[in-house]
């Protein structure tokens, strides 16, 4: 019995061995010599035949100009023989050669005819460059492009698969690449229309397939492809939308490509009008010319060294340099950082490793390399490195930015999870996760430092998105167990955020619907219509803001949404989310966001808020009735009731009474909310539970949906024992000082709400405040020919009027010159503003006084029994022109002084006024002085006596210029009211340069409304002597 089981397990044994091997011949994954799939189907559309060579003349040009404003292009043309050789069924093989790359088209040459014997009328050639518009680099380039053959599969029109050799460069591939795009073809039959998905160097984009009738032998067909539609399209330097259009002309004769046309027309949306822009036009040709055959000789195939798809490679091409660039090693680093070959990254991280930088600018090349475009195997193994190093240092940033990397990886390779060098890192962060966690009762008190790298690790790992089984599995461990901090548990969640959601969906679904979940890591699932049903207390519940704003017309906008979160053990929220995120020309940029998490600030809210508070109930209402007071001075009050809404003004109108009742009590609503905050603070301080003695604040920041920087000292402010004189401190002796290029200084200098001094140094006569300038170049045979746009421009140069130069020893200027894009007619297209032409528009500040180095300014506000002082003055010490302003303003009771006086070399001004208003006397004066010379002088006086059965009124009026009175009035006015009849019994004289006169009379009205009106008016011309 066991011999027949030993038996039966041999022949299953080699039964298995014949499928094994069987499966690894027709498998190309395995088999080293096939490209593409292994069983090679009879075509039906297509009739290559094994063993033929057919020749394809190709050329192709790219042109780029601003259409509309210029005439100039940047255009670069390539001309080769294209062979395509089918060696075996469905293998077909790319070969160039006789290519001539151009920086113009070749010119034809014109035939004159002339009989035989006679002279040509000139026979030297046209002048043209030595190259005649040969490229500089068109052999090393030819040289290149013939140096590798490129095998591909072709299953009856159908490209699946590239076969290449390790050595070639990208870029000829992905030249290449396009070629065998041109000759792809979907359509199951020819005689029918088709749409499809292809992928071809564009992209995964979706095609349409027209027939387009005969041309003779020869079917004719129309390829249009929608490039907005496009997968796997990535964008190498920005994210600006165009406007792509492509189509191709194709003619099949005999089952053969006949000829192959390819047009492609992308535009700049942004400041585009119509088909004016900036415009890049492609147009690739392929023309049969020849077809050979050859007798094939036995089969050797080469094994094949690296396969790849139709997609285009983005990865930067290295190239060398010599010793046409000769750079240090600080400008060769500064180059990696900004997207240059990643070969030369080691060099800053040997520098970084072996600590031969200081930390802080490690700090900062570490934040750089979060934004490399195009990372690849090598700079992750870099990385990985620079992650161990950062361990040892104790700096987070090593980890955050190092997995930014990772995750910019993944997004070129969609296979990312499987690549060795992701997996490391993966597994790193892993196993020092699980170390680290394992002391969570020692972490979460008295370890922050752990709990800190725990918290950053998972931030590190939600970076790159990719998660293991086994990690899975543990993450879930941390959110559902209340062994962990509470902040543990959330940034755990976290760690999903861009992994795969159909994945995770069922659990996170049942994870929230749950009660048993702590509140903030659980997260809040709101009706829309919850607000109606119930007191949504903003102190109460969690909640969502947004507030969007997009332009249509400039295809812009922007969207701002923060999440206030809550916890049943605290009145204070436990953390606060802001994001900003622009949607730009059809994209949408996260930008940033910050995550700020807040624990055990409840006694620090209480010191705020409480009876004893820098703002408590009591200290905000004696603040806000003082400021009423003096709001009341100088606005009248129905101007102040206006704000208490229509409703209250319209109430008022119906009901003073009413109306006075509600503005009392809109006066008291600063103090009625702040003694609810402290009712509210001293009920909850002791009914709720935290850490009350060990406030903490953490802050995340998020740029481009990447953390990068974690913050778990941010609560110094909170660890002051009395935040009363912490606050004071902000207003109290402070001085800060602002310096910025060399330019401008400025020392500000606080004591307390009564006095400020700021202090600018302005060390160069000329300071840009605001300043653009754009410029317009096109790249054509070498030389950037500036472009000098339309011809309607219009510009202007202002700067602020004299006196005020004078004045203050400063003037600002503004100069702009921009193109007229607002008369161009209906037949004329010209683009928008920037690319119309150069666009300059600067805003300076400058001096008009040269000697002029610092500028003061002075406020002081002091305050006495009944008297209110405040004072400005602003000068410019030590300058060859004296200058010097002072205001002050004195306000008593019955009584308003203001002086201003300024004095410039040796012009000095001075102005005074003086606002008197009592029950006696109503009282108005103002006056000019300049240089000691009485100027201008104003006076309006009305003095008020009570006499028996009435009262006296003296109005008097004074203006002079110049010592001089240019208008005077005086006299006197009399009422009596008797006997049911109120008189009015005037005598009033009014003095002009020209014209006296006296008006004498009276007005009397009974009580029956009968009115009695005299007067009389004398008056003489007065003759001025000149």
């Amino acid at each position: 019995m066991e011999k027949h089981t030993s038996v039966a397990n041999g022949l299953v044994f080699i039964l298995m061995v014949v499928l094994a091997v069987e499966g690894y011949k027709r498998n190309p994954l395995r088999d080293p010599q096939i490209c593409g799939r292994p069983v090679c189907y009879n075509s039906t559309k297509f009739n290559y035949n094994v063993g033929h060579l057919y020749k394809y003349d190709h050329s192709m040009y790219v042109k780029t100009a601003v259409v509309g404003s210029s005439d100039n292009t940047s255009e670069l043309h390539i001309s080769s023989i294209v062979e395509v050789d089918f060696h075996a069924p469905c293998q077909g093989i790319l070969r160039l050669h006789s290519i001539e790359v151009r920086e113009r088209a070749e010119r034809p040459v014109e035939e004159v005819e002339f009989e035989y014997g006679d002279e040509p009328e000139d026979t030297q050639p046209p002048a043209v460059d030595e190259q005649n518009g040969m490229h500089p680099k068109s052999d090393v380039i030819a040289e290149e492009l013939m140096r590798f053959e490129l095998r591909f599969d072709f299953h009856d029109g159908m490209i699946g698969e590239l076969c290449h050799e390790d050595d070639e460069p990208v870029w000829t591939l992905n030249l290449k690449r396009g070629i065998l795009s041109a000759l792809q073809n979907t359509m199951p039959r020819l005689d029918i229309d088709y749409d499809t998905t292809e992928t071809d160097v564009s992209g995964i984009c979706d095609v349409q397939y027209k027939t387009n009738g005969r041309n003779g032998t020869g079917l004719l067909f129309r390829k249009t492809k929608d490039l907005a539609s496009c997968r796997r399209r990535h964008k190498t330097k920005s994210f600006i939308q165009t406007v792509p259009y492509d189509f191709r002309t194709i003619m099949i004769d005999n089952s053969i490509y006949k000829s192959v046309a390819c047009y492609e027309r992308h535009q700049f949306v942004p400041f585009s009008n119509g088909l004016a822009g900036a415009v890049t036009e492609t147009y690739n040709r392929l023309e049969l010319t020849d077809e050979e055959t050859y007798s094939q000789e036995s089969n050797n195939e080469i094994d094949i060294q690296r396969r790849s798809s139709l997609l285009y490679d983005h990865t930067p091409s290295v190239h060398e340099t010599h010793d046409e660039i000769k750079a240090s090693r600080e400008l060769l680093i500064e180059l990696c950082v900004h997207g240059f070959p990643n070969i030369k990254l080691t060099l800053m991280k040997d520098q970084i490793v072996e600590n031969n930088v200081e930390p802080a600018l490690a700090n900062k090349w570490m934040e750089s390399f979060a934004f490399l475009t195009r990372p690849n195997e090598e700079v992750l193994e870099a990385m990985l490195e620079l992650m161990k190093h950062g361990k040892e240092s104790g700096d987070q940033t090593y980890l955050l930015s190092a997995t930014t990397v990772v995750n910019t990886f993944c997004k070129i390779h969609f296979d990312c999870d499987e690549i060795e060098e992701v997996q490391a890192i993966v597994q790193y962060l892993e196993e020092e996760l699980l170390d680290t966690i394992e002391g969570v009762e020692i972490m979460a008190e008295n370890d922050p430092q752990k709990r800190e790298r725990v918290i950053v690790l998972l931030m590190s790992l939600g970076n790159m998105g990719v998660i293991n089984k086994r990690l899975n599995f543990e993450l879930r461990t941390i959110i559902e167990s209340e062994r962990y901090p509470t902040e543990v548990r959330v940034e755990a969640v976290n760690v999903f955020r861009r992994s795969d959601c159909t994945r995770t969906k069922e659990y996170f679904l049942k994870l929230y619907s749950s009660f048993l979940l702590d509140v903030e890591a659980q997260g809040l699932l709101a009706e829309n219509d919850l607000d109606s049903k119930f007191n949504l207390d903003i102190r109460k519940f969690s909640r969502n803001y947004e507030q969007t704003l997009f332009f249509d017309e400039y295809n812009f906008g922007m969207t701002v949404d923060s999440n206030v979160i809550f916890s049943t053990e605290s009145y204070v929220p436990r953390s606060v989310r802001l994001n900003l995120t622009t949607d730009l020309f059809g994209e949408s940029i996260n930008f940033l966001e910050l995550n700020v998490r807040l624990e055990g600030l409840e006694q620090s809210v209480h010191h705020l808020f409480g009876p004893n508070g820098t703002y408590s109930a009591k200290k905000v209402g004696e603040r806000v009735d003082t400021y009423m007071k003096f709001l009341r001075q100088y606005v009248p009050t129905k101007v102040l009731e206006l704000f208490d809404g229509e409703s209250s003004w319209r109430d008022y109108l119906q009901d003073p009474e009413e109306s006075s009742r509600q503005k009392r009590a809109v006066e008291r609503l600063p103090q009625v909310i702040a003694r609810q905050i402290q009712e509210d603070v001293d009920r909850l301080g002791f009914q709720l539970k935290g850490n009350f003695d060990k406030p903490q604040v953490t802050i995340g920041v998020k740029i481009f949906g990447n953390d990068l920087h974690y913050y778990s000292n941010g609560l110094e402010l909170f660890k002051i024992s009395d935040e009363r004189k912490k606050l004071a401190s902000l207003f109290d002796g402070k001085e800060s000082s602002y310096t910025k290029s060399s330019t401008l200084a400025a020392h500000l200098k606080l004591r307390g709400s009564d006095q400020a001094v700021l202090q600018v140094s302005l060390p160069q006569e000329r300071n840009d405040i605001f300043s653009i300038c754009s410029e317009m170049f096109v790249l054509t045979e070498r030389r950037e020919l500036q472009q000098a746009g339309i011809e309607r421009r219009y510009s202007n140069s202002t700067c602020t009027w004299p006196f005020i130069d004078q004045a203050i020893g400063l003037k600002m200027c503004t100069n702009y010159s921009l193109p007229d894009v607002s008369n161009t007619g209906k037949d004329v297209e010209v683009p928008s503003l920037i690319l119309s032409g150069p666009v300059n528009f600067d805003v300076s500040l400058e001096k008009a006084d040269p000697t002029a180095k610092m500028f003061v300014l002075k406020y002081s506000w002091a305050e006495r029994q009944n008297q209110t002082i405040v004072g400005v003055v602003f000068e410019t010490p030590n300058s060859q022109i004296p200058r010097i302003f002072r205001t002050n303003i004195t306000n008593e009771v019955q009584r308003k002084t203001a002086s201003m006086s300024f004095v410039n070399g040796n012009i000095s001004h001075k102005a005074i006024g003086l606002y008197i208003n009592n029950p006696n006397q109503l009282r108005v004066e103002m006056s000019l002085n300049v240089n000691d010379r009485k100027y201008l002088a104003l006076e309006l006086h009305l003095n008020k006596t009570d006499t028996r059965n009435g009262r006296m009124y003296y109005p008097s009026f004074y203006l002079s210029v110049n010592h001089e009175r240019i208008a005077g009035l005086g006299g006197q006015i009399k009422y009596t009211a008797r006997k049911n009849i109120s008189l009015w019994e005037y005598i009033v004289m009014i003095e002009t340069r020209r014209v006296r006169a006296t008006a004498t009379g009276y007005v009397s009205v009974s009580h029956n409304m009968t009115y009695m009106i005299h007067n009389t008016v004398e008056y003489r011309e007065v003759i001025q002597n000149n």
